[in-house]
């Protein structure tokens, strides 16, 4: 893996509002919990644990929207066959996932905050919620006065992520 870092720009947006169950109840949401409170056992179980890796983690995930697309390189930790919805029937219950993470810094206002960037992998997640490739999804503490379109930068490896190279609106 390279020493070498990626700044990536970009600019905070709503996402779908699964991972933090801000959605819960609403229509195209089958989950009971935020799917991060229900993903975090299993990555427990697997070696991650979130909340160990990230003091004062969030229960959700900073949507950082970017002008370009990603495709996924070496992560520093990808966990398969999570079967998080084991115990949930009908349109909850999808097969098992393998997700990556990426350790990074996201930084808002002069100010650095660690984090791990969550990607489940797109062959394996229903695409009821897909993942957007110019959509870095970080899992971080708490970052006072962040709001929906502020402007952040995550840092990262640079071999985490290769960067199209044109801006995603004019494909």
């Amino acid at each position: 893996m390279s020493s070498e870092q990626a700044l990536h720009r970009g600019t905070v947006g709503r996402g779908f509002q699964i991972a933090s169950g801000a959605s819960v109840g609403a229509p195209g949401n089958p989950f009971p919990r935020g799917a991060l409170r229900l993903q975090a056992p299993l990555f427990k179980a697997a070696g991650l644990d979130l909340e160990a890796e990230i003091a004062g983690l969030v229960w959700g995930t900073v949507s950082v929207e970017l002008a370009y697309e990603l495709s996924r390189g070496a992560a520093d930790i990808t966990l398969e066959g999570i079967d998080w919805t084991a115990e949930l029937t009908g349109e909850g219950r999808i097969g098992p996932e393998t997700f990556s993470f990426f350790r990074c810094h996201l930084t808002y206002a002069d100010r650095s905050y660690r984090g791990l960037i969550y990607l489940p992998h797109p062959e394996t997640k229903p695409a009821t919620n897909a993942h957007r490739k110019n959509v870095l999804e970080v899992l971080t503490s708490q970052v006072e006065g962040l709001t929906f379109g502020q402007p952040v930068s995550v840092l990262c490896r640079a071999d985490a992520f290769t960067a199209s190279l044109e801006p995603r609106w004019t494909r």
